[in-house]
């Protein structure tokens, strides 16, 4: 691995470090089976105006970077984001769900988020949020 290589790997684990948070992923819906994982999450909001000309957000999407080695299931096998996959993130006492989603004009619904292929960028949409108990 060269210096640069290096600087970037420590880099992203520093981010990782100071913005990451523990989530629970599950492969192919709510049922699936949790699998627990550090992930940092990102923001992107789509906007547009309603009849009235006032801003409106149409959607709220949201892609989430994951070390590829960290998304492993029961089994130890690896485990590639597929869409109907869902993130579930409890912040503030409340539980927010996102459904792995390939974004219009995408080629599928994650990308690698470094080029040694390390790190996983996820597309999500938000879709639902509950209060914890």
């Amino acid at each position: 691995m060269s210096a640069f290589e290096s600087a970037i790997q420590q880099a992203h684990s520093a981010v990782e470090a100071v913005a990451g948070a523990v989530m629970t992923y599950r492969v192919g819906g709510e049922a699936g089976e949790p699998i627990v994982v550090t992930m940092v999450p990102g923001v992107t909001r789509h906007g547009g105006t309603n009849g009235a000309g006032e801003m409106v957000v149409l959607s709220r999407s949201r892609d989430f970077l994951v070390e590829s080695a960290d998304l492993i299931d029961g089994n130890g096998a690896a485990v590639v984001p597929d869409e109907g996959d869902v993130i579930e993130w409890i912040k503030g006492g409340v539980r927010r769900k996102y459904l792995v989603t390939r974004p219009e004009g995408a080629q599928g619904c994650w990308r690698w988020a470094d080029h040694r292929e390390t790190r996983r960028r996820v597309h999500t949409d938000f879709y639902d949020e509950e209060v914890v108990p």
